[in-house]
């Protein structure tokens, strides 16, 4: 949220950076604290060879966030890493007590992904995995139809779909289907791009970092889009008109969970950039195309 320049009058915000201390790893689980960054536990995780089922483009945030926002990247059979977590222990403001949750427990569901609660997330438990190596197997398509898209995203055989467009009046549509098989002890690449190995590099380095953010937050405009099949349909049919400088899309499985945009149905997320001056033409497209699509409060520029 830093990135973006969030702000949250009213509320009491607690940074939990300096709190990252627990990093247990089991047998087929690893246990962290809220604030242990997810560069960190790929690292332990690796050292043991394990890997986590789901692991973003981004290295650089904290474990916690994935309770409160979706956390996507590199799987598509498991889409984001909250579906990875079992067990959580938060602190519950509105009723003053620290409250232990299991996956199956109603009271979890219905606490992932909703901000709207004052909620202090302390410690998790996810589940892990052998770790994979992937095989890219990449496609060039002319300005392809949103059917065509969808189709390349139900691949049987892929374990992870990325199709990534340039500038949206480009007719050049990249899509890399990354195929997955067992990897020896210590871990297999992942289907990261350069673009996420670069901003791992920035954020390693805290000036960097800071300089970054500030460039974001003053010239850019970053949002990600959270669209059911036909909402899809919607905005690519229309896209080449929007001052878009990256388009990159992934599909998120349904995962039935009370405040997920993928509740009742799988989900094409749209991450989308473009300069701060030319975001009103993409905001009065959505308020007259699509005023009801969900959005992911992660990659949400102000």
């Amino acid at each position: 949220m830093v990135h973006f320049g969030w702000k949250f009058p009213g509320r009491t915000v607690v940074a939990t950076s300096a709190s990252g201390r627990c990093l247990r790893v089991g047998r087929e689980t690893v246990t962290v604290d809220g604030g242990v960054p997810l560069k960190r536990v790929l690292l332990a995780l690796q050292a043991v060879g394990r890997g986590l089922p789901v692991v973003p483009n981004f290295s650089w945030i904290s474990m916690g966030t994935a309770f409160f926002v979706p956390v996507h990247g590199s799987g598509s059979r498991m889409s984001t890493l909250g579906q990875a977590v079992v067990r959580v222990l938060v602190y519950d403001a509105a009723v003053g007590c620290l409250r232990r949750l299991h996956r199956d427990d109603p009271e979890f569901q219905r606490m992932m992904y909703d901000r709207s609660r004052p909620l202090l997330l302390l410690r998790m438990t996810l589940q892990t995995q052998q770790p994979l190596k992937y095989a890219v197997r990449e496609e060039s398509l002319q300005d392809p139809a949103a059917d065509e898209l969808l189709l390349a995203f139900a691949d049987p055989r892929a374990a992870n779909v990325e199709v990534r467009k340039a500038r949206a009046i480009d007719r050049d549509v990249i899509v890399r289907r990354f195929d997955a098989e067992p990897a020896d002890a210590g871990g297999g690449e992942l289907p990261r791009d350069r673009l996420g190995s670069l901003w791992d590099r920035i954020e390693e380095t805290p000036v960097a970092g800071w300089l970054f953010h500030w460039f974001v937050r003053s010239f850019a405009f970053h949002v990600e889009l959270l669209m059911s099949p036909e909402q899809f349909r919607v905005f690519w049919e229309h896209h080449r008109r929007l001052p878009l400088a990256k388009i990159q899309l992934r599909r998120m499985l349904r995962d039935g969970i009370e405040n997920s945009a993928c509740r009742d149905c799988d989900c094409i997320c749209a991450d989308l950039f473009m300069l701060r001056g030319k975001r009103h033409v993409f905001t009065k497209f959505i308020a007259e195309h699509l005023p009801a699509v969900r959005t992911n409060p992660g990659k949400q520029s102000l």
